[in-house]
């Protein structure tokens, strides 16, 4: 595998250099996701009183569940395809 600032020489090294990327941004996202869901969980639990804050919550969780579902499938499908495409476990 090419270090950091080296070209890669062949489509494998490219691959490989491509999914340490994506591999090495996933859990950041994760927590990115995770941090969403419990600010929006803090704000329909601390403005009970207030139906738009709880609302506004409620969204920041949703959306926060869907991305954390993408960025995980997104990790899976690159397992799969480095297991496909060079045969790696």
């Amino acid at each position: 595998m090419p270090q950091v600032g080296q070209k890669p020489e062949n489509l494998t090294e490219l691959i490989q250099m491509l999914t340490s990327i994506v591999g090495a941004f996933i859990p950041v996202a994760v927590g990115f996701c995770v941090v969403a869901f419990a600010w929006g969980l803090m704000t329909v639990l601390m403005d009970t009183d207030n139906a738009d804050k709880r609302k506004e919550g409620s969204k920041r969780m949703i959306w926060s569940v869907l991305a954390l579902f993408v960025v995980l499938s997104l990790g899976g499908i690159i397992e799969i395809l480095k297991a496909t495409l060079l045969g790696e476990q």
